[in-house]
This record gives structure tokens, C-alpha cells and sequence, in this order.
């Protein structure tokens, strides 16, 4: 038996229902839509969207599981109120809504809700096209014939990282498509040697990757392409322009250690369903849902990330020009099926000022396409997902228009 306590209450005098604690209370059989954040409730009148009608609740008792346990949920007042009541409560009265949307905005079709509020077209990611005539794979007069690629990755400082993964997605000349081949370790001087394979040889476009496994460091991407993409007697020699990744600091707020007894691999008490506000140093917040944060590592622990001045140290920045600064986030990974809401130092930028969000598209990550479906963003792809607007020194990200992945994130003041 489950008991709640509301931790927060909004006083209207209105009839009002809550969901809440691991159920979603009739959401959806009520024309409904059961998110993340809470009931998603329809509306052809409007919404009272200020005071603020999420309340989060503490619930008590046994989990969807059997297990006996304490943990918070949001909740959200289904029932609205008219203009007038809404005003008279000190509210703020928003546009009418649509079910499906979230509340406070009006449905968004380019944007996939609005970025925060703030409604705008998403720029088409910038990456080369396939050519328009595919050539054969052996002969490949239509891209560059590649047979080894070799490279160096080395720390901010410099430093040659011993043990470091590389890997290089060739996309083909000869049949459009992009294969990620299976990454090599570096050796001791940071140099690695990476034999492609017969059938990916001939490429219009690739895509050069590195990290460092279980260790707290950005992820490196940068695609060659065009005349940057010669190979001499088959060997693409990338040592000249090393992959740099940059250490990042572990999150400020780890959670309580955790113990797996049944030896399974998964901690027994871990909080995997619930979003949890990790904390970085610099500011950067973001509620991640651990069973939905799909990375190379198991949990939350290992997530760190570091602000970057600048973007100098990119390989391709034509998307991102303008923008102040780089979050490395690591480990990289897809926010499976959601999305995870953040709070974003704004780097200077005046209150009020319009901004894009980018993230670095990486192997298996993925953003809301117009009709709010998962889209895979193309690896080394500064891929423009939501807009918002400076306030309070933040930028802020809500559910609906949230952070669609854990990679490098960046944002460009609007013209």
C-alpha cells in the first residue's frame, strides 16, 4: 500500500486531481498523455501555467517491484482552471494547448516543443551528402581509397594517452552508407595503426573517434572530408593532427554507494528509475534517469564533465560559430525513449538573449525528430535540437525539449 505526502501544495479553489507514485492515475484513459515529468493533460481552453502547477511527491511503500522503499515522483493538477480563476490566483493564462503537448506552450511542429518555451526551426545538421553517382568499391573513382588510417591521441596538455580507443566510421562512395569500424588501442607513444577492411575502402567522408574506457574524459570526434581526405598508397596518416581529449571533473553529487549481492551485474538498491539531479562543477545541472542513460559504463557514477572556453579546440565548429564554449560530457550516451531536462550556466549571456542547443551526434545517440520519435544524429554532427532563452544566468531545459542525449552540448546565441 502505497501512502503520499505532498510536499508542495498549490491552494485553488478548483477541482482539482493529482498523479503521482509509480501510477499514472487514470492519465491516459483520461485523454492524457503519461511523460516523464508527469500527466500531460489536454486542453482546448488553456493552461494555468504560473504559480507553478508541478508538485512532486513523497511516496512511500512497496515499488512496482515489491520492494519497501521511499522515493519522490512529480506529480501534476490535471484539472484547469478559466482565465479568470487562473488570474485571480496570481496565475499567469497561457494559449490554448493540444493533448500530446506539454503545458504552458502551444503545439510545435518544427521544433519539437519549442526549446524551453521558445519556438524556432532546428537548423539541418551540416555534413556532406553521398555523391550523387555511387562509384564502384575497387576502382572508386568517386571517393578516396583507404586501407589504413593511422593517428595519435594525446591528452590537453599534450601528453600521448596509452590505452586510448580509436575508431574511424568510414562512410562509403560506393553505397552511401556509414560503417563504424572496430576501435583499436593506442600504444604507449599514443600512435595506433587501423586496418580497414575489404568493402568500406572507398569513402567520400570519414569520421575519426577517440576515448578513453572507464576514465573521466571527453569524447573526440572530426570528420575529414573533401581535400582533406588524401590517402597516399592507400594510408590515411592523421598523426600530424592528433585527436585531443580533455579530462573531465567527476560530478559533484554522487550517489550512495550501492551493492549488488545476488552478483548479478546491477546494484540492488540503485534508484534506476527515478531522475536524479547530478551536479557538476561550473554550474551544469541535468536530471538523469539511470535506466534510460545508455553508455558505455553501468549507472550514474562515472558521469563528469568539464566547460571548455571557446571552440579552438574542435575539429569542426562551422554549425556551433559563435558559441562561447563547449560542456564535455562523458561517458557519451543516448537518453533512451526520453529526453533529461538541464540547467545550463549561460556563459555571460544577457538574460533574455535567444539561444540554439547542439549536441555532438555520436555512435548509437539519438534526437526528437518534428513528430517527437527518436532520429539518430550522425556521428561528428553538430545536430541543433531545441531553442531557449537566457534567464537568470541559465539556460533551461524542461522535459519537453530537453537534452536528447549525453554528449558535448553547445549553444549559439540567435540572430
Amino acid at each position: 500500500m502505497k501512502h503520499v505526502t505532498l510536499t508542495s501544495i498549490f491552494l485553488l479553489s478548483l477541482s482539482l486531481s493529482l498523479t503521482g507514485c509509480g501510477s499514472d492515475g487514470g492519465c491516459t484513459t483520461g485523454g492524457g498523455t503519461q511523460a516523464a515529468g508527469g500527466c500531460v493533460a489536454p486542453s482546448e481552453t488553456g493552461w494555468c501555467s504560473d504559480p507553478n502547477i508541478l508538485i512532486e511527491s513523497l511516496c512511500e511503500g512497496e515499488d512496482s517491484e515489491g520492494q519497501d522503499r521511499v522515493w519522490t515522483e512529480p506529480s501534476v493538477i490535471e484539472a484547469l482552471a478559466s482565465e479568470a480563476d487562473c488570474v485571480a490566483a496570481g496565475g499567469t493564462w497561457d494559449e490554448p494547448t493540444v493533448a500530446g503537448t506539454d503545458a504552458g506552450t502551444t503545439e510545435d511542429t518544427t521544433s519539437g516543443g519549442g526549446g524551453g518555451g521558445v519556438g524556432c526551426e532546428l537548423d539541418e545538421p551540416l555534413h556532406s551528402a553521398p555523391p550523387e553517382t555511387l562509384c564502384d568499391g575497387t576502382t572508386c573513382e568517386c571517393g578516396t581509397f583507404i586501407q589504413t588510417v593511422r593517428g595519435k591521441v594525446v591528452d590537453s596538455e599534450g601528453t600521448p594517452l596509452a590505452g586510448a580507443k580509436a575508431q574511424v566510421c568510414s562512410r562509403s562512395a560506393s553505397d552511401g552508407g556509414t560503417v563504424c569500424l572496430p576501435p583499436v588501442d593506442t600504444a604507449a607513444d599514443g600512435t595506433f595503426t587501423l586496418t580497414v577492411p575489404p568493402g568500406q575502402n572507398c569513402m567520400y567522408e570519414t569520421v575519426m573517434r577517440a576515448l578513453v574506457a572507464n576514465e573521466a574524459y571527453s569524447t573526440y570526434y572530426c570528420t575529414i572530408t573533401g581535400d582533406d581526405l588524401v590517402a597516399v598508397d592507400g594510408v590515411l596518416d592523421l598523426t600530424g593532427n592528433p585527436a585531443v581529449l580533455y579530462a573531465t571533473t567527476p560530478l559533484l553529487n554522487p550517489p550512495p554507494i550501492v551493492v549488488d549481492t545476488d552478483d548479478d551485474g546491477v546494484p540492488d538498491d540503485y534508484e534506476w528509475g527515478v531522475a536524479q539531479t547530478v551536479m557538476f562543477e561550473g554550474g551544469l545541472e541535468i536530471d538523469v534517469v539511470a535506466n534510460k542513460y545508455f553508455n558505455s559504463a553501468l549507472g550514474i557514477e562515472p558521469m563528469a564533465a568539464r566547460w571548455i572556453e571557446g571552440t579552438d579546440h574542435l575539429c569542426d565548429v562551422a554549425a556551433i560559430e559563435g558559441a562561447p564554449g563547449v560542456w564535455a560530457i562523458s561517458p557519451e550516451g543516448d537518453a533512451f525513449e526520453t529526453t533529461f531536462p538541464a540547467r545550463i550556466p549561460a556563459a555571460g549571456l544577457a538574460d533574455g538573449t535567444e539561444v540554439k542547443l547542439f549536441i555532438e551526434g555520436g555512435i548509437g545517440l539519438t534526437k526528437l525528430d518534428a513528430e517527437g520519435e527518436k532520429e539518430e544524429c550522425g556521428e561528428g554532427v553538430w545536430t541543433h535540437f531545441a531553442c531557449a532563452t537566457v534567464e537568470g544566468g541559465m539556460v533551461t531545459l524542461e522535459w519537453s525539449a530537453a537534452l536528447p542525449a549525453i554528449s558535448a552540448l553547445a549553444f549559439v546565441p540567435a540572430e
